[in-house]
């Protein structure tokens, strides 16, 4: 066993919120919690050297193999305009050969639509050697001519204009969304299996040193064609290097409907008998507005400026309430990425129409994102004990276009925007997660950004705007994260829990910008896994 002593403790926990000592035992689960002077001396002590430590942050909702690839291989992120994207692109052109194809991802959305980029840029870059840009949302993206060719989407692929967009003539201008990138990027080589593990150890590795010890896979299977992130997670814990608590979602076909769920419930039976949990089943209801794949309530813009409908739902009501109600009926959780306000709203009759089937059960729905949330859909959260998983970099003034948003749905659509306080008033749950690559997988950026609605002081200031307390942040992000992703023994630092810990530089909840501060250590099952120091 061994005392972790001298520490500023926030424990989580409400019968004993605040201590100085954890003592662990030898499989990394505390068996004390209290005061220095109730540790004895024939144990090891770690001085935590007056450290303000809490429990370590649980990320609900991440996608580290796609972030793992972009810390090794390249990524658009940063860049601060187009010319930016190009000269990255022109780099990666220099290697490999002519029939090589390079994927490359995120840029923004907005960005690349206002700037007129088509397939026809690309071509003028890479002439006939395959190109693939993702954008940092994942949900579209942009592909040269060479691209469409061996895809057959020239002129559509008889996909709908949402997921393949054709100008007036009916001809691809390169940009492609949801399914229609998928199945662009399943033509693409697939990485090597050294490369998919080098991914995963080092997406692992950097959401270590930002304090999280465990996460939620927001898309875990293969069904897309696009590679399955846990026999790497498997491989992983075989080579004794998986150092993460783990859990995920299987991705749902939209193609098929419930008689793949017999499918399902067989590949987590599978997995289960690994230390990777599959607790539930993703679904995405909509895209992003930025593509106008987001679903709404009210007709608004494309990130071009070019008027159009609400926006379609990937899945229809109908359907979508069957699927819902028949895995609520097996036990298994519904993860939704839902955007737009209509998303929300058919996710939360969903959801109401399975209690209504099968009683509240054992089943952990939970609702990401939910950009915009209708007066009428506000208490329906906790009506309904649906968590709200939220990604609280996306608040932030710094982070996302507001203006680009604002001028997409209009200015009343826009009060319902990040009802921070109005939905935390209801008594709902909450979960934090960073849908990484998208945003920042740093806990302290999402805690600063819910807070403060900016990333960084001297961000547009928008008066109005609501805000969480660090306190419900940070309690989102270790105990709601933990309920939420089947985490049982994470999320407060008590008598039978892991000891999975992160200590911080100072209070998150005593400075304006938390991310201010920094991670010094963060430890799992009582033995370090990150320290700045090294």
């Amino acid at each position: 066993m061994r005392a972790f002593i001298n520490g500023r403790i926030r424990t989580g926990d409400p019968e004993l919120p605040w201590a100085t000592a954890l003592v662990v035992d030898d499989a990394g689960l505390i068996v004390h919690v209290g005061g220095d002077d109730q540790i004895g001396r024939d144990i090891e002590h770690v001085d935590l050297g007056g450290g303000f430590v809490l429990p370590g942050f649980i990320d609900a909702h991440v996608h580290p193999k796609m972030a793992g690839l972009q810390i090794i291989g390249g990524t658009l992120v940063g860049q601060p305009d187009v010319e930016g994207y190009w000269g990255v692109l022109r780099s990666r052109l220099t290697e490999g050969g002519e029939s090589d194809w390079v994927v490359l991802a995120g840029y923004a959305a907005i960005v690349m639509a206002q700037s007129g980029a088509t397939r026809a840029t690309l071509d003028s870059i890479a002439g006939s050697r395959p190109v693939v840009l993702v954008n940092s949302d994942l949900h579209g993206g942009l592909v040269n001519s060479a691209v469409l060719s061996i895809a057959g989407f020239e002129h559509g692929g008889g996909y709908p204009s949402e997921l393949v967009e054709v100008d007036a003539d009916g001809v691809a201008s390169g940009y492609l969304n949801e399914e229609a990138l998928n199945a662009v990027l399943a033509l693409a080589p697939p990485a090597s299996e050294e490369t998919l593990l080098a991914a995963v150890r080092a997406a692992q590795a950097h959401l270590h040193s930002v304090g999280v010890v465990g996460w939620h896979d927001a898309l875990v299977g293969d069904q897309h064609g696009l590679g399955d992130s846990v026999p790497r997670y498997i491989e992983l814990h075989a080579r004794g290097e998986l150092t993460a608590r783990v859990t995920g979602a299987y991705g749902w076909n939209r193609a098929r409907g419930v008689e793949q769920i017999e499918a399902v419930r067989a590949y987590q039976a599978d997995v289960n008998r690994s230390p990777i949990k599959v607790v539930g089943v993703k679904l995405l209801l909509d895209g992003v507005n930025e593509a106008h794949t987001a679903a709404m309530l009210h007709p608004y813009s494309d990130a071009s400026g070019h008027l159009h409908d609400e926006g379609p739902s990937l899945i229809g009501r109908e359907a979508l309430i069957e699927t819902v109600v028949a895995l609520d009926a097996v036990g298994l959780d519904v993860h939704m990425h839902a955007v737009g306000d209509r998303a929300v709203r058919d996710g939360l009759d969903a959801v109401e129409a399975a209690r209504r089937a099968n009683g509240y059960g054992e089943a952990r729905h939970q609702i990401a994102h939910a950009l915009f949330v209708s007066d009428a859909d506000v208490p329906r959260f906790a009506e309904l004990d649906v968590t709200l998983d939220n990604q609280g970099v996306w608040s932030a003034a710094d982070f996302l276009d507001v203006d680009g948003y604002a001028a997409m749905v209009g200015d009343e659509v826009m009060q319902t925007f990040y009802r921070y306080e109005t939905l935390h008033a209801t008594g709902l749950r909450w979960s934090a997660g960073s849908d990484w690559p998208v945003s920042s997988p740093a806990p302290l950026d999402g805690i600063t950004a819910a807070t403060r609605r900016a990333l960084a002081p001297g961000a547009p200031a928008h008066d109005g705007w609501e805000r969480l307390s660090a306190e419900t942040v940070i309690t989102a992000y270790t105990s709601g994260s933990a309920y939420s992703s089947r985490l049982p023994l994470n999320g407060t630092l008590r008598v039978g829990m892991n000891a999975d810990f992160v200590r911080l530089s100072g209070d998150p909840t005593a400075v304006d910008y938390a991310n201010t501060l920094t991670v010094e250590e963060t430890v799992i099952g009582g033995k370090p896994v990150f320290r700045a120091d090294d």
